[in-house]
């Protein structure tokens, strides 16, 4: 199965000239960010693969913009955050996948990163707000 590795996961705020920077402080977070690198993988069958951001709150739960967001991992129904579909080549690829809060409040402590792949669980990080 493909791996993801090399994570960097955390919350990003805007700026005054729109753009976004990491921020650590909980009530300045406008989208949450998580970048890794899928790995090389010669067996995989080669072309669109959808990769599935779960970003889990302090709470335990799901933070999604939609109650559809739902996928089919691991033999259970997993509710995720956002989705990126790529254009996987059977060779290591970086990549980030962005979700947008949309004006929701995020609350301080431990967020858990669970990133998924061909019905798997491929990489995981975790990230702390205060």
């Amino acid at each position: 199965k493909i791996q993801a590795y090399n994570f960097s996961s955390g919350g990003l705020k805007m700026k005054l000239n729109n753009t976004t920077t990491q921020t650590i402080k909980a009530r300045n977070v406008v989208q949450i960010k998580s970048s890794f690198t899928l790995s090389a993988n010669p067996i995989t069958v080669p072309g669109n693969k959808t990769v599935y951001l779960q970003v889990i709150s302090p709470e335990g739960k799901t933070l999604q913009s939609s109650s559809n967001n739902i996928t089919k991992a691991d033999g259970f129904f997993v509710p995720y955050s956002d989705k990126k579909i790529i254009d996987y080549q059977n060779q290591m690829i970086d990549m980030a996948i962005y979700f947008k809060l949309n004006g929701e409040n995020l609350s301080k402590g431990n967020y858990k990163v669970n990133i998924y792949c061909q019905g798997e669980l491929i990489g995981n990080d975790n990230f702390t707000l205060k």
